[in-house]
């Protein structure tokens, strides 16, 4: 499939990994526009911790 089939398409994709050594407190956004794929940063999710979830407590009970 090449760029002429994807000229309309669009959306976003938010991924995290917590592997990743760079980004693993953080989203990456994926937004493709008219065909165009590119990685975003993110600025509503991320700092994954304390934004998203607490830092780890092993005495919490949840």
């Amino acid at each position: 499939m090449g760029l002429r089939e994807l000229a309309g398409s669009y959306g976003l994709l938010y991924t995290q990994d917590d592997e990743d050594v760079e980004d693993n407190n953080k989203f990456v956004v994926w937004k493709l526009t008219r065909g165009i794929l590119t990685r975003e940063k993110d600025s509503f999710l991320s700092p994954y911790i304390p934004v998203v979830e607490d830092e780890y407590d092993p005495d919490r009970n949840d």
